[in-house]
């Protein structure tokens, strides 16, 4: 890769745009570079020097947060939500009473995030123009909290004891439980340790995801540092186990995002073991395996598809085959599927629009409970 500037050595004052690609600067207009195994090419980017200004101010709340200093990441507030928490322009530690800088930044409108340790946030938009901007006060809340009980479909009660617990996390004061010891806690049917729940909560609005679900020995759970907003479960499992609902504020979380404002009590998760593979192999059209394609495997309603949100959740899946063109899809909900292979520009942009073009040729496939659907494709 070369860089071209054009201005070396740049006097004080004057910094460079993030760039995401030879002239791209936003990285929701970047475009995915294919490279077969071994394959070299050259890329070029040509960037010129701007003036830099500077940002400071004053995180507030700090007090509260027992003195840890905010680390703040700088977003580019005019890129496509759900591509701008992906990557920061800048990044920074206030110091411990709260002050914090970036020296030298183009102009633009940013989104200044604030966070300290998962308890408390703040996000800020701020408009740099053609002078420094100083004295910008961030001030910090508290993150929230959601909580409510499991059910697990086809148990006359929550999975307790070893049931739930995975080996390799599950530690004493001297360390990790021996296999012997693992045996003995389900003989002896003591109460569950506390285990960790992996459910992916992700924000509508920036791609990231929350906390980690602490599951209690009552079926209970409590999820914490999350910060407002619109929320989509896309992904929920614990040792064979998977999420088959989630119902946050009355609502079906895992088909739209639910509005999280404040703590949130009384969701419900309903987990089963009831889930089906889909896999196959993709041939090109002499037959061949073809090993570069990747297969999107993806529900048939529009209003599942992501839209803005995450891609890769629950109702569009994507898979990469391997040297012998086999691809394979786990863990799969029962229902209907489209099922298409693509190439690896293609599989990039999984957005609205691809998934239309993409249904009108897919094949369909029928997914039950403990069932594998094997399918041949072609590109």
């Amino acid at each position: 890769m070369t860089v071209f500037a054009s201005e070396i050595g740049t006097p004080r004052g004057r910094t460079y745009q993030t760039m995401f690609g030879p002239g791209v600067s936003r990285l929701s207009q970047a475009l995915p570079i294919a490279l077969a195994s071994g394959a070299h090419r050259d890329l070029d980017f040509r960037v010129a020097s701007v003036p830099a200004f500077a940002l400071s101010g004053q995180i507030l709340g700090l007090a509260d947060a027992a003195g840890h200093a905010a680390f703040l990441k700088l977003f580019k507030a005019d890129d496509d939500a759900t591509y701008m928490a992906e990557v920061s322009v800048a990044e920074a530690w206030s110091t411990s009473s709260g002050v914090f800088s970036f020296p030298k930044i183009p102009s633009g409108a940013y989104m200044v995030d604030a966070r300290v340790n998962d308890l408390y946030w703040s996000r800020h938009e701020v408009i740099v123009g053609n002078q420094d901007v100083e004295n910008l006060a961030v001030q910090l809340q508290p993150t929230l909290s959601l909580s409510g009980r499991t059910i697990w479909e086809g148990a006359s009660r929550s999975p307790e004891g070893s049931t739930l617990l995975r080996p390799m996390a599950v530690m004493s004061d001297t360390g990790p439980l021996s296999p012997q010891e693992l045996a003995d806690i389900q003989l002896r049917r003591s109460p569950p340790l506390v285990e960790l729940l992996d459910l992916a909560l992700t924000r509508a609005d920036l791609h990231s995801t929350g906390g980690r679900i602490q599951l209690s020995p009552d079926g209970t759970f409590v999820m914490e540092g999350l910060h407002p907003g619109r929320f989509i479960v896309s992904d929920g499992h614990l040792n064979g186990w998977f999420l088959k609902s989630a119902r946050i504020n009355g609502r079906e979380a895992t088909e739209a995002p639910v509005d999280i404002t404040s703590d949130s009590t009384g969701a419900v998760l309903t987990f089963s073991r009831v889930v089906g593979t889909v896999r196959g192999l993709v041939q090109t059209s002499t037959g061949a395996p073809d090993i570069y394609s990747m297969v999107v495997l993806f529900a048939p309603d529009p209003r599942l598809w992501p839209g803005m949100y995450a891609v890769n959740w629950r109702h569009v899946m994507k898979d990469g085959c391997d040297t012998a063109g086999r691809f394979s899809f786990q863990d799969v909900q029962p229902g209907d599927y489209y099922l298409h292979a693509i190439g690896p520009e293609e599989s990039a942009r999984l957005d609205e629009d691809m998934l239309k073009m993409l249904a009108a040729s897919a094949v369909r496939v029928h997914v039950t409970g403990d069932q594998t659907v094997i399918q041949t494709l072609r590109r």
